[in-house]
Parts: C-alpha cells; structure tokens; sequence
C-alpha cells in the first residue's frame, strides 16, 4: 500500500485530530475541546463520505474522488477562493477515458490521464477510491488563484497527522507527471510553499510581508529557552529577533491556550525578542496589510538600529518568480539572504535525490 494511503486512512481514522495543541505540544489524554478546523474537517469528510457512497451505489461502480472532494476524503482544509467557473460544493470525480463520463451522472466528472490517474488513486474505502494528495493538488491548480494554491500546500504539508505530503515529493510528481492545466502555475507556486505550517493564516501573513519586501519568515521556529524544551513560535525572523504570532478564535477562547501564549510571549519579550500578535483584522484587506507591513519594518528598524520601509504590495505571480529578489531597503544585510531566497522546483529535486 503506498504511503500516501496509509498516511491518509491514519488521518481519516483520527478524523483529522493531530496528537498536538497549536503550540506543536504533545496531547497527553484527558478532556479537551476539538480545535474548528479539527471539527470542519471532520464534518467535511462525513457528508462527502455520504455523497460519494450514494454516487457508488447509484453508478454502481467505485468512483474516484478528485479536487475538492478528495482534499475532504483526504481530510485537507479548503480553499478560500476558486475561479470563477469552478464549484466546489459540487461531487468531483475523476475518469481515465471520455466513454467512463456518460455513467457517473450527478457529479462533476474531470477527465484526466489515465496512467497518471492509475498511478495516483488508491482504495478508499470498498465503494469509492480518491486521488493522491500530489494529484490532488496537481487538479487543484487550475481552480485556484496563486495564493489559493500556495496556501493549499501548505495544508498539505503541515506537521504532523495533517502531513500528507512534501515539497520533495511534489517535485518528483511534477517532473515526471505528464502534462496538465494549471501545471506552469503549481512548478511556479512549489517554492513559495512552506513545510511544518499550522494555519492557513499564517501561509497569509507570510505571503503578505513577502509581497511587500519583507521576506519570508521561517515557520514553527524552536527558540531555546530555560524549559525543557524549546518554546515553538509561528513564524521568525531570528536574525531580527521578531515573532509573528497568528491569533485564531481558538487561541482566543481556550484558557489553557491562552495561559499558554501569555507565558511564552512574556517570557520572548523579557529575552529581547519582539513579538508581532496577529490576527485575522491584519490581513482582511490590503490596507490592513498595508499597515501589518509597516509595523513590521519598524521592528525590523529597531533590530538593526537603521529604517527599513516596506515596499508597495507586488502580486504574488511577481512573488514566485525565482529569478528576481524583492527586498525592501534597510534589510540588504548577507545574513537575512534566506528569507528572500525560493528554492526554484529543480534545486528541489535535486536535494531530494
């Protein structure tokens, strides 16, 4: 059984609940309350289960989810926005061959290759089978604006029981999968992409100080401390002892979460970090991260004792193209090259190899 399956029924099984709080702390037992992405995507996974087994009993004949119906089978968070023709509230299933269109009725049938299509589905149950989550992604392109689809991967590849792919591994699928709409897109969009992420919100904010010349902050950073262990941050930009915190309703409404982040946010700023609280009013326009730039440049200012100004907002097409640097003045320093540098798809395959 490949490893996709195997990582993806543990998932299905646990119902998208990680064994971790937010903080990439252990869960260790006893009561608590399922995070909402844990409960949406729980609920996302019953009903197009349901959807998919009366499609099966229907055509009688295993379908294949694809796009959204396999990101909810897989137990992967949805996007946020889609062009303007897709439906993503739709049954999505997949065929190698036109003739196999004319018996799924009642779904959205994708024709794609059919070697491919061989080769990255799986059983997903007795009555239906799904896609891999690099395939998966591959369909997803096309749907997706840019940062839809960077943010779709780094969903993808989050840490722990939400893994369920790599940039190495997605390399590999692109450079050996066949043609595809959108494939241009998604080769331009892999290095943009983050592993070991916790929230879709933090893939926002990253991108939105990086269209403005701020660079890409490293993500779930260990900064050492006098605990046990390391305390685990969202985003950092070390050199520039700066943290970027994304506030979600739950760190807002769980004590324990709460106590939590006020011990190790006092604890970063008595050490000299400074810590950037963040919340989902910072990104909900491109005034407000207009503003979220700016305060971070003036951090960034005072860590470096020079002015640093951020940039005018580039788009992210702009973003993703490897062979130019967008970098705001003040921050030209050798040491801060990492946060600007995206590792273009074949530097990836070939540290992979």
């Amino acid at each position: 059984m490949p490893k996709w399956v195997e990582r993806s029924r543990s998932a299905i099984r646990q119902k998208g609940l990680p064994d971790m709080y937010d903080d990439g702390t252990p869960y260790t037992g006893g009561p608590r309350r399922p995070f909402i992405v844990e409960q949406r995507l729980s609920e996302q996974y019953a009903a197009e289960h349901t959807r998919l087994f009366q499609l099966a009993r229907r055509v009688g004949t295993p379908p294949t989810a694809s796009h959204t119906s396999a990101l909810k089978i897989l137990g992967i968070e949805l996007p946020e926005r889609y062009v303007q023709r897709f439906d993503p509230h739709a049954v999505h299933i997949a065929v190698g061959t036109p003739q196999q269109r004319h018996v799924l009725s009642g779904a959205v049938v994708h024709l794609a290759d059919e070697t491919m299509l061989a080769e990255h589905s799986q059983s997903a149950t007795a009555y239906f089978n799904v896609v891999s989550p690099e395939l998966a992604l591959a369909q997803m392109a096309a749907a997706l604006p840019m940062l839809e689809l960077v943010v779709l991967g780094d969903c993808m590849m989050r840490r722990g029981a939400q893994q369920h792919t790599t940039k190495a591994r997605l390399a590999e699928f692109l450079t050996h999968s066949s043609a595809f709409t959108g494939k241009r897109k998604l080769i331009r969009a892999v290095p943009l992409m983050r592993e070991n992420t916790d929230s879709s919100y933090e893939t926002r904010t990253r991108i939105a100080l990086a269209c403005r010349g701020l660079g890409s902050a490293e993500v779930n950073v260990g900064i050492a401390s006098d605990r046990t262990t390391p305390w685990s941050v969202d985003m950092a930009y070390t050199e520039l002892m700066t943290v970027l915190e994304y506030d979600g309703s739950f760190h807002m409404t769980d004590v324990r979460q709460a106590e939590q982040d006020k011990e190790k946010r006092n604890w970063l700023r008595a050490h000299h970090w400074e810590v950037m609280e963040i919340t989902k009013a910072r990104l909900v326009d491109a005034e407000a991260r207009d503003l979220l730039a700016k305060d971070a440049a003036a951090f960034f200012a005072k860590a470096l004792d020079h002015p640093v100004i951020a940039l005018p907002c580039i788009p992210i097409e702009q973003l993703a193209d490897t062979r130019r640097i967008y970098r705001a003045p003040g921050l030209e320093h050798p040491q801060l090259d990492r946060y600007f540098r995206n590792t273009s798809l074949y530097s990836l395959l070939h540290a992979s190899q």
